[in-house]
């Protein structure tokens, strides 16, 4: 029941006029059927930022993500479920309630065009340190961890202002300038300063392209550009991250529970920043703090080579990335 403002305030700006209304010429015969992997999209996203939010209902957990497998919603179906592989020629999405190693009901829907939008999964391997410190947001138990080291922030701010120690800013770092990226560092600004009516956090997006929101139209992008810097957002473009390493402040002595938690997931974030991306000249490396650094950038195909989507004759690269047109429907199968 929640409106768009309600969910993602700052998210709803961005989409204004960028042509997401509801389609009027739907085929009043046809059906629209979505089969998220896990709980269906539209929970992730309402969950994430009502987490997040610093009017979260405390009652909202884990159980609110466990609805009904089927849901309809006009000529919209929801169906939770475990794709099992893709047959082309017979236009059909084979499926399990479980999945197929657990038992579950094999079914078959078929369609007529079918879109495949699973994303990828987060591989943090590949940066040194960063599967150690850095916090993936991607699915609801990492914006409850998320809520959690949170609060550990505001619980060690709030300890910092009883002593009347200035100690400067504590850094949160965003690591991806896509949609996710800019939208988190937005509502970090807003659940970490604006509540208190202080400015005691430096939220830092970093982003390895030119400008963040680089594949989103040029609205978009000025619209999320313009929101970043009303918001005080320290905007890092051309800037990679190369590894991630251990804190070097000074050991807890204070016998705070809340800092030695806090001391744990705090890091030294290694960054090399590039002038000219093609050349790579004017690179520089150096190194900012990170009491809480999050990670939005970095995603990969499953790495599961013949399951789900990929257990069908669609033409894949190398990565295992389905190939498509300049229009991203398949050359072979322009349906899909």
């Amino acid at each position: 029941d929640a409106s768009l403002e309600e969910v993602a305030p700052t998210f709803a700006s961005l989409l204004e006029g960028s042509g997401t209304g509801k389609n009027e010429g739907r085929s009043e015969s046809g059906g629209l059927s979505l089969l998220p992997r896990g709980l269906p999209d539209l929970t992730n996203l309402m969950g994430s930022f009502q987490i997040l939010s610093s009017q979260a209902d405390n009652d909202f957990n884990e159980k609110d993500g466990d609805k009904d497998k089927k849901v309809e919603i006009d000529d919209v179906t929801f169906v939770r479920g475990q794709v099992e592989g893709i047959d082309v020629k017979n236009q059909q999405v084979v499926m399990s309630t479980l999945g197929k190693k657990n038992g579950g009901e094999i079914n078959a829907i078929d369609y007529d065009a079918l879109v495949i939008a699973t994303g990828g999964e987060i591989s943090l391997d590949a940066i040194p340190g960063a599967s150690k410190y850095a916090l993936p947001f991607y699915t609801v138990d990492q914006c409850f961890e998320l809520k959690r080291r949170l609060s550990l922030v505001d619980n060690y701010l709030g300890e910092k202002r009883k002593r009347q120690n200035d100690g400067g800013k504590e850094s949160v770092v965003v690591v991806g300038g896509g949609y996710s990226g800019v939208e988190l560092a937005l509502n970090l600004v807003d659940r970490l300063n604006a509540s208190s009516g202080r400015k005691d956090v430096e939220v830092t997006l970093v982003h390895r392209g030119k400008q963040v929101l680089q594949y989103a139209t040029e609205h978009n992008r000025n619209s999320g550009l313009e929101r970043l810097k009303a918001a005080g957002v320290n905007i890092m473009t051309s800037t990679s991250v190369e590894e991630i390493l251990p804190w070097e402040g000074e050991a807890t002595t204070s016998g705070s529970l809340t800092l030695d938690a806090l001391n744990k997931q705090k890091c030294i974030v290694k960054l090399s920043s590039s002038t000219d991306k093609d050349t790579n000249e004017g690179d520089s490396t150096f190194s900012i703090p990170a009491t809480l650094l999050l990670w939005t950038a970095g995603a990969t195909p499953t790495s599961d080579r013949n399951t789900g989507i990929r257990n069908s004759i669609l033409p894949r690269d190398v990565m295992g990335r389905i190939l498509t047109s300049p229009t991203l429907n398949v050359k072979e199968h322009p349906n899909v």
